[in-house]
Order: C-alpha cells, then sequence, then structure tokens
C-alpha cells in the first residue's frame, strides 16, 4: 500500500457539491483529495455509458436509477438542467432556514454563473394548474469539467476508487486519515487528513458509505432515504 501526501481536506465524491465544494475549499489554500468511482473519465459525457446506480442491488423493475460513471457525477445525468424549489413547496417541508435565504444564495450563484435568475422557479399557472419551469444552460454542463478541477494543481483526483476504510486518531473519534482502493488496479491508497473529510456521494451513496465505513453510525441513516421518482413510459 503506497502512501500519498497530507491533505486537508479529502472529499468523496465528484459530482456537483464535490467538484463546487473541491473547487470553493482549494481557493483558500487548501490541498484537496477528490475521490470517485467513476470509471468513464472521458471528458465529453456520453450517455451510452450511463449505469444503474452502484449503490441498489434489489429494487422493482420499473424503477431505474441510473448514475453516469463520469467525473462531475449526475451534473453529466442531468443535462444542465437548474430547478429551483417553489416558496410552495418549501413551506410544505420543515426547514431549518428560511425561503428568503435561499433565494439571496441562489441569486449570488446565479450571477456568479451568468445565468438569468429570472428563469428559475418561474410558476406556471394553467386552468387551475400549477407546474414550474427550469432553466437548461448548456454552458455549465458537467460541473467537474466546467471548473477544470483536473487543471486545479491543489486539488489531485482519484478515479476509479473507492474509501474502505477510515483511520482514527489514537484517542478520541477523531479521523486521520482514509484507505481508498482503485477498483480497476485493486490497489489500496492510504490519504492523510488534516482538516476533514466530506461525504459529497449524494443520497444514495453517502448512507451507504457510512452505514460501511463507520461502526457507530446513526441508526437513522437512510432509513427515511428517498430517491427521485422514476417511471418508466
Amino acid at each position: 500500500m503506497k502512501k500519498k501526501n497530507n491533505f486537508d481536506y479529502v472529499i468523496i465524491g465528484s459530482g456537483p457539491s464535490g467538484s463546487v465544494l473541491a473547487y470553493q475549499l482549494a481557493q483558500y489554500g487548501n490541498k484537496i483529495a477528490l475521490i470517485d468511482r467513476a470509471t468513464n473519465t472521458k471528458k465529453d459525457s456520453n450517455k451510452n455509458s450511463f449505469m444503474f446506480s452502484p449503490y441498489i442491488n434489489k429494487s422493482n423493475y420499473n424503477y431505474s436509477p441510473i448514475f453516469s460513471n463520469q467525473l462531475g457525477g449526475n451534473s453529466a445525468l442531468w443535462n444542465c438542467k437548474i430547478y429551483l424549489i417553489t416558496k410552495d413547496e418549501f413551506d410544505n417541508d420543515n426547514w431549518s432556514f428560511k425561503y428568503e435565504e435561499l433565494i439571496k444564495h441562489s441569486k449570488d450563484l446565479a450571477k456568479k454563473f451568468r445565468i438569468d435568475h429570472n428563469h428559475i422557479n418561474k410558476v406556471i399557472k394553467y386552468k387551475g394548474f400549477k407546474s414550474s419551469s427550469s432553466l437548461r444552460e448548456k454552458k455549465l454542463g458537467n460541473m467537474f469539467d466546467f471548473l477544470k478541477i483536473h487543471s486545479n494543481k491543489s486539488i489531485t483526483v482519484f478515479d476509479n476508487s473507492s474509501p474502505i476504510k477510515i483511520i482514527y486518531k489514537s484517542k478520541g473519534h477523531e479521523v486521520s486519515g482514509v484507505i481508498i482502493n482503485n477498483i480497476k488496479k485493486n490497489k489500496k491508497i492510504e490519504l492523510t487528513i488534516k482538516k476533514s473529510i466530506i461525504f459529497c456521494a449524494g443520497g444514495l451513496g453517502n448512507p451507504n458509505l457510512i452505514q460501511n465505513l463507520f461502526h457507530n453510525y446513526n441508526k437513522n441513516i437512510g432509513k427515511n432515504l428517498c430517491d427521485h421518482s422514476h417511471i418508466n413510459l
């Protein structure tokens, strides 16, 4: 097992959250390790390469969750779709912050990505029915590619890889490192962590990773997990 240099942060998952977070943390001088199990590392999205979710082994025939199998995660799968939850949808759940805060950050992001925020979260009313429109911005595409993660010298990308063991400091539960396994080469690599390990593997990936890697995880993790609706026509 080859031991790599220290990293300030180790991020699991190179999707929209993982790529954006790695990019932002790198701007503050941090050294980042970005881990992803993607095996298709082509720069351009190829929808023929999409695979059924590796985290689902039993499901109804009509339920077909898929993941992109590309660096950039589901930002490649979503085909540049931008959508913002409406006020009515927001009010149906018990959020720990106000809707105005969401709108503020949404407008800030729209400005940074040069997107017309008026096209996001537009509610259309027709004969008593309401629907939400979304925006497609082809210039965004795969977030990993859009942010040029591969060319960022502060970010080291480990594709074809998944975490298999968490390393703790001698006292307490503070994480000091993680061992990852390169699936393609069957090679184990130890990464040391100065600050934190962050899970950005999405709603289906994070609960499974936590259950597999942490011995004293909360039993409620993943209990009420819900995925997007999937309907085959």
